[in-house]
């Protein structure tokens, strides 16, 4: 099912039965633009709700397609990516917009292992999920510039070998290591 999270997300918590019977019909829910600039997900409570929109659909046995935005910009990517893994459970995708192997971006090929518990929601709009052989970092429209100490030197498809990142809002860190 292809829906835009701001239109079924209100319907979902009104208990409205057309969406609850169509959501019975479905195991697949295509997040349309994922979190990129045409979503429109612009303050840290509604990227938070988005979270919890995947969580509730996630309680139903349904899982989610992060699809990807234009512009088909790293930093785009990163942020679907990124956000992907701090809902997925194994059974969820991600796609590029206009991706072709020719042109596919370096980041999807990270393996950060096994996740090794849920995301947290740490101060300034940081949010973070640890794997067996990395770790994701977000922050959320609107928190604060977050510097973070890796304590070893982590790789990222963006930045190469580091052993710190400072992520303003929306950018973030998929990092190995």
């Amino acid at each position: 099912m292809n829906s835009q999270y701001h239109d079924i997300w209100p319907k979902m918590k009104a208990g409205n039965p057309y969406v609850a019977r169509a959501l019975a019909q479905v195991n697949i829910v295509t997040k349309e633009f994922g979190v990129g600039p045409n979503a429109l997900i612009t303050t840290g409570q509604d990227y938070a709700e988005l979270l919890t929109y995947i969580d509730t659909l996630r309680e139903k046995g349904i899982h989610v397609v992060m699809a990807g935005d234009r512009p088909n910009r790293v930093r785009v990517n990163e942020y679907n990516l990124a956000t992907c893994l701090l809902v997925n459970d194994g059974r969820d995708f991600i796609n590029q917009a206009n991706g072709t192997p020719a042109h596919l971006w370096t980041g999807w090929a990270v393996d950060l292992g096994s996740a090794l518990g849920p995301r947290e929601h740490l101060a300034g709009g940081l949010w973070r999920r640890r794997f067996s052989g990395g770790v994701v970092y977000t922050v959320a429209p609107g928190g604060t510039t977050q510097t973070i100490k890796l304590g070893k030197t982590m790789h990222s498809a963006e930045w190469g070998w580091v052993g710190s990142v400072t992520l303003e809002p929306e950018p973030v860190a998929v990092l190995a290591g």
